[in-house]
């Protein structure tokens, strides 16, 4: 009965393992990207600019019509006409109107330009807060790990300084200590555990994820060739690379091509008020059918007419809307500027931050290195009897304060290259290391 019970525990555990599924960076972002209703909503409103665009060019063709009419008179006329029968067909062709037909169309080309621009900004946020978020919950599971062996290491002192207590060699003042400090260390593991759930949870929440899921242990080798690529740079490729990375923001920073789409509409609204002041000409013919009870036959008639229309008075509401424009396309300037100068200084600082984020891993991880190296040592000479519980206490500390900053140090190297691909315009990060890899071309 007790083999069933434990194979039957087995069989249960195995399935539950198999249910969960391993979430990798790649899931993440792909299902954040399907399912996330701002990225939707941009892309609809994409869309619809799109076919505003190709509606409003439309507008530049001729346009025909087909009407058809019969009207009865009661009593009727004086010549028997009591029912008459009209078709016909008519078209207009606006040969010149100061080009506010043609300047609309390419306001709406433009507006479809900036809702396009909108999408992709708003997909390279998603992908950035997402991968923020991945980091977070796998920096989580790395502390969760490291406390658990701390944990692991700190219960194995307690119970070696029990025994030495028992042999009279510990004094109940440091045994107490250590107990103290297992309690402590059990506690901080907890509240760990904890974040490690919520962050599991907000990612779940923004990434529209369902089901149980565990991310994927975090590898070295993800970072090793950015740390490789970054700390091998000298100050005068660090240069050469920075004044490459701004030309490369100015040119793909979504934000910046919405401002200069602005400025290129501004300029459009403002060609279309001086047009105001401009004659129209349009040509339209028409072609007629008519018949009454009295004549059966069809009578055609054509006509072509062209017309010509000069805006006399008044002529200040004109003037104002021209001023209006100037303003609005002055004011898109000074907003581009402004955008303009907030990019280029959060390339710089994001740039600057991706170099010392890079040292301060190296930094960190022979740092981790050292504590754990002169843990084991005090650890031996703690078993020896030649260093106090105290001793021993502080350097696990040193050990947990290690591994916290190393891993906290990945995390923010990560979250520096997710930051300056959002602001370079960049989908993936093998295309910033291969930039960072060939600095001055």
């Amino acid at each position: 009965m007790k083999k069933l019970i434990d194979l039957g525990f087995i069989l249960l555990l195995t399935a539950t393992m198999s249910a969960t599924n391993i979430l990798t960076l790649e899931d993440a972002l792909k299902s954040a990207q399907n399912n996330n209703p701002e990225l939707r909503t941009a892309a609809s409103e994409m869309q619809s600019a799109q076919k505003s665009s190709q509606s409003s060019f439309m507008g530049l063709g001729p346009a025909a019509n087909l009407n058809y009419s019969k009207r009865y008179s009661n009593p009727g006329s004086i010549n028997g006409v009591d029912e008459t029968s009209s078709l016909n067909i008519s078209a207009s062709q606006p040969l010149f109107n100061g080009g506010k037909v043609f300047l609309s169309s390419l306001m709406a080309e433009n507006t479809y330009k900036i809702k396009k621009a909108a999408w992709r900004s708003k997909f390279l946020e998603v992908t950035t807060n997402t991968e923020t978020k991945y980091y977070s919950v796998q920096s989580n599971r790395e502390m969760v790990k490291a406390l658990e062996k701390n944990l692991e290491h700190s219960s194995a002192s307690l119970e070696i300084a029990l025994a030495k207590y028992e042999a009279g060699i510990l004094s109940n003042a440091e045994l107490l200590q250590m107990r103290s400090e297992k309690l402590s260390r059990e506690l901080t593991l907890i509240n760990m555990r904890n974040a490690y759930s919520l962050s599991k949870l907000e990612l779940a929440d923004y990434a529209g994820i369902t089901g149980d899921f565990e991310i994927e242990d975090f590898s070295a080798a993800a970072i090793d060739e950015l740390l490789a690529a970054v700390n091998a740079l000298t100050p005068t490729q660090q240069k050469s690379l920075e004044e490459r990375l701004l030309v490369l923001g100015e040119k793909n920073n979504p934000t910046l091509q919405i401002s200069q789409l602005g400025i290129n509409n501004s300029k459009k609204a403002r060609l279309m008020a001086a047009g105001n002041f401009l004659p129209s000409l349009n040509l339209s013919y028409t072609y007629s059918w008519d018949n009454t009870n009295i004549e059966e036959d069809f009578e055609g008639s054509s006509t072509l007419s062209l017309m010509a229309s000069v805006p006399i008075f008044p002529l200040a509401d004109n003037a104002l809307d021209y001023q209006a424009a100037r303003y609005d396309l002055r004011s898109s300037e000074f907003s581009y500027e402004s955008t303009h100068n907030s990019i280029i200084l959060a390339i710089r600082s994001s740039f600057l931050n991706l170099i010392t984020s890079a040292k301060a891993v190296e930094s960190a991880r022979s740092g981790s290195e050292y504590a754990w190296e002169t843990w084991q040592q005090m650890r031996a000479n703690f078993e020896q009897g030649l260093v106090s519980a105290n001793d021993l206490l502080s350097i696990e500390v040193m050990v947990i304060n290690s591994d916290t900053s190393y891993i906290t140090a990945r995390q923010k190297l990560l979250e520096s290259v997710s930051s300056l691909n959002l602001l370079l315009g960049l989908e993936e990060k093998a295309q910033l290391i291969e930039i960072i890899n060939n600095p001055e071309e």
